[in-house]
């Protein structure tokens, strides 16, 4: 290919942007092949010789608009398939301890972006973790990410200062116990289906909620855990003296010591 001693079969790529908890059929999709461009399900261009694609030609080429609609059904059946899958993020780990999570990674929350961080915005949501090996784990909940070397109750320059005077963590595991297969976390919200491997155990839910006091210089408030093994969900708080609430943007996870 990089000689130019071969031929590159034409082909059709889907490319899309979800950012959102569900993916839905065609949200800010386009199907592309050398030539054309379908964007969305009703814009057409010709990239031969409208490479600006500022003329929409789908009403003179309904064949070439059909014919990319059942490509990108036919792709849309292939990585649907998994959707209901949830990728998780592993703590305790061997390969990296600690580990940093971000507000960007909260499910049940629209996506974080820099500067709702700096203005201190209100929202929260949660994150669906893998604990990888039983033992005790220090959270830091932190509103700033640990390099800036910044108390939860401050701010730098033309950002926003949170009044926070109380902090509390909240996660829901599965344990061996009494209760059978389905659970359901203390929300209600996710009910992982149990290991394969041990589908003849009964499980049941198990949470740890704790609260703690910030003081004016903390960097951080933190908590310290003792946790079994398996999938789980994690959620924070930072609240303020009048009761307003937000999730922790940063919490750094590390897994100490065995239990």
């Amino acid at each position: 290919l990089l000689r130019g001693e071969s031929q590159w079969p034409d082909r059709t790529i889907v490319v899309h942007s979800q950012r959102v908890e569900q993916p839905q059929k065609w949200r800010q999709t386009t199907v592309m092949t050398q030539r054309w461009r379908l964007v969305g399900e009703n814009e057409l261009y010709d990239m031969a010789v409208d490479a600006g694609q500022r003329n929409n030609i789908a009403d003179r080429f309904p064949e070439i608009v059909a014919k990319l609609k059942q490509e990108y059904d036919r792709w849309w059946q292939d990585i649907s398939r998994r959707f209901d899958e949830v990728c998780r993020i592993s703590i305790g780990s061997e390969n990296e301890n600690p580990v940093r999570l971000t507000c960007h990674d909260w499910h049940d929350s629209a996506a974080a972006y820099q500067d709702e961080i700096r203005k201190g915005r209100a929202f929260n949501g949660y994150w669906a973790v893998s604990i990888e090996r039983p033992g005790r784990y220090e959270f830091r909940l932190c509103r700033w990410p640990e390099e800036t070397d910044l108390p939860i109750r401050s701010a730098a320059p033309g950002d926003t200062v949170i009044a926070a005077v109380k902090a509390r963590l909240r996660i829901g595991y599965l344990e061996s116990g009494p209760t059978p297969a389905p659970v359901i976390f203390p929300d209600g919200k996710e009910s992982p289906p149990p290991d394969p491997t041990v589908v003849s155990q009964s499980f049941r839910v198990s949470e740890q909620d704790k609260t703690v006091e910030i003081a004016e210089a903390d960097k951080a408030a933190v908590f310290t855990l003792d946790l079994p093994e398996g999938p789980a969900r994690l959620q924070t708080w930072l609240i303020d003296a009048d009761g307003t609430e937000r999730g922790a943007y940063f919490v750094y996870v590390q897994y100490l010591q065995e239990g």
